[in-house]
């Protein structure tokens, strides 16, 4: 695995705004994210107070109720585009988790989700919208618990390549932190993993071996050229664990590296976000050889041809049948994956024992009470108070 690290340096950056290229439509811009953490500002001490430090050992995780991730959980939003893509567990972003907010009603029933239908909500953001998250703790609990998702996953806050080792580290004890005052609220709380240089990956493992979470996720949309090296990373956290989390990835299409990633992460679910390009007339199809086409109908940008998507035929499908369309082929893509690998369909469900001690939800006088972070140390995947 020593490919994967290069004496503690970074992967070189291959792109001004994030590895994905653009090609997600992620918005991610570098050069704004860069540089928000400095001992030459004046809430430096402030932050690191917020979050009890850099040692993750300060905040941990306890086992949880039941959970059922499928192997494919699409997004879905409060537009046509994703009418009627039902799974078992259905993801829910950001932006539309605040426009839902306004419901004064569950999520699922905002959305117009049946009943059996769980919800996740996954704030995979941009950097100044998770800024705003953070610095906004009470009003953003408020709607979760108001809109009452069947889990949440932390926080992905970006560990940039080009950042200092402190501005990483805190990206990454934040996203934990939050996780925790998920926990505390009562929510089923999913950790976020993310890391910059081999400590904070070691440090990361050594956390996960002691509080054994059930579930973890990670976000790959923005690995774009560092894929390669990012992957081995997570295969090199794996082989860490005596006990391996299921593992809920986003931002993957079909292909060869949704095959990559099942070879390395078999317990894995993955978040299928086909709405923007449905919504743009475009369709997601896979080739024979196992690559991904783009294929543009009628309304398509006129700029997507300079990516070599070419007109098809007059006829032109609904949004919301080109969304069904892509997610029912990155499933078929994801049977094929798993059946190369003589790996099984997955389904995980998570069945913590709410009732033991550890997981007993510990409730203070309203939601401002549980944000101060408290002196806390999980010690061998329990949940101590100190």
């Amino acid at each position: 695995m020593s490919s994967a690290w290069a004496a503690e340096q970074q992967l070189p950056l291959q792109h001004p705004a994030c590895g994905c290229l653009g090609s997600l439509g992620c918005l991610h811009d570098v050069s704004r994210a860069m540089g928000q953490l400095s001992p030459d500002q004046s809430d430096f001490d402030t932050r690191f107070l917020e979050v009890g430090g850099l040692d993750l050992d300060t905040v941990g995780v306890r086992p949880q109720g039941r959970l059922l991730l499928p192997p494919v959980m699409p997004v879905v939003d409060e537009t046509g585009t994703s009418r009627g893509v039902h799974r078992p567990m259905v993801a829910v972003l950001l932006d539309q988790m605040w426009r839902s907010a306004r419901d004064g009603i569950t999520l699922s029933r905002s959305l117009g989700l049946p009943a059996n239908v769980g919800t996740l909500v996954a704030p995979f953001a941009r950097d100044e919208d998770l800024e705003a998250l953070w610095q906004d703790r009470p009003k953003f609990l408020r709607a979760l618990l108001g809109l009452r998702p069947s889990a949440v996953i932390g926080p992905s806050y970006s560990t940039w390549v080009g950042h200092s080792w402190l501005e990483q580290r805190y990206a990454m004890k934040r996203s934990l932190e939050v996780v925790r005052i998920f926990q505390d609220q009562g929510l089923f709380a999913i950790p976020h993993l993310a890391w910059g240089r081999r400590r904070d990956a070691e440090d990361l493992g050594d956390w996960l071996a002691r509080n054994e979470p059930a579930v973890a996720a990670v976000d790959a949309q923005c690995v774009g050229p560092i894929f390669d090296a990012w992957l081995a990373e997570l295969a090199w956290l794996r082989d860490q664990l005596h006990t391996r989390p299921a593992l809920i990835v986003g931002g993957i299409r079909s292909g060869l590296r949704l095959q990559r990633i099942v070879s390395v992460w078999p317990e894995s679910s993955f978040i299928y976000n086909g709405v923007r390009l449905a919504a743009s007339h475009r369709q997601l199809r896979l080739r024979s050889d196992g690559r991904l086409t783009i294929v543009r109908y009628g309304r398509a940008p006129m700029g997507d041809l300079s990516l070599g998507l070419m007109p098809q035929d007059s006829q032109e499908p609904s949004p919301d049948l080109l969304y069904r369309r892509s997610l029912h082929e990155f499933e078929r893509s994801l049977a094929r994956c798993r059946g190369r690998s003589r790996l099984p369909p997955n389904s995980v469900l998570i069945d913590g024992d709410p009732g033991s001690p550890a997981n007993r939800v510990r409730r203070r006088d309203g939601i401002v009470a549980s944000i101060s972070a408290p002196d806390r140390k999980s010690v061998g995947g329990r949940w101590h108070v100190r």
